[in-house]
């Protein structure tokens, strides 16, 4: 949802905002333009002052404005993805004719891959400070492997055992680390698949096929 964050010095708050596709926060501000010093910015980001002598008022505005046109429907996650892959499709002149695209951002974001029925290959390594981000290693069971970093991710080790099967999916890109060129995936979800997904997945792979 959208999120306001100000810094309160002087009798006088500045700070910048954030909002979702669906809300544009500079309209938003510009409803509220009355309670404001100063605004500026565009519909995905803005900046603001505000007297603190009218910040309950600007909230009571901005917060009403908002929900006369965010329903529930805009504050459900949502993961738009642009296509199937398959491993052995994820080499480096790929990932190369993928980074034309770029330079990617809100208006023009990197491509989200379904890696259909991977296994997981090795156990997931778990690192980061909090040790809260999950290093896996998927493969098609063909001879291609993919590394994929799930950030923010540590509660879902249990349901990552080495040898599950799931549906993965990611946002490919180089990784450079020490010289190397690898192609990695960054991942966005993932859905673990029981014996009749995998069936379900096997028929339709067969069908289509056919």
């Amino acid at each position: 949802r959208p999120a306001v964050l100000m810094c309160l010095a002087d009798g006088v708050a500045k700070g910048s905002a954030r909002s979702v596709d669906d809300y544009s926060i500079l309209e938003g501000f510009e409803a509220c333009r009355e309670h404001l010093a100063t605004f500026g910015g565009h519909a995905a980001a803005a900046g603001l002052k505000v007297e603190e002598h009218r910040l309950e008022a600007f909230t009571d505005a901005l917060l009403a404005h908002a929900a006369a046109r965010i329903g529930p429907d805009e504050l459900m996650p949502t993961l738009r993805l642009d296509g199937d892959a398959a491993l052995s499709e994820l080499d480096p002149g790929t990932m190369s004719r993928i980074e034309r695209l770029a330079p990617f951002g809100r208006s023009n974001r990197p491509p989200a891959l379904r890696l259909a029925g991977v296994r997981i290959s090795a156990e997931p390594r778990v690192f980061g400070k909090q040790n809260d981000h999950l290093e896996l290693q998927v493969t098609d069971g063909r001879g291609s492997f993919l590394r994929a970093t799930w950030w923010r991710s540590v509660e879902h080790r249990e349901h990552l055992a080495k040898g599950t099967q799931l549906d993965l999916v990611i946002e490919p890109k180089f990784d450079g680390y020490r010289g190397r060129r690898e192609v990695v995936g960054s991942v966005k979800d993932a859905r673990v698949l029981d014996e009749a997904d995998s069936e379900d997945e096997c028929a339709a792979t067969a069908a289509s096929v056919v």
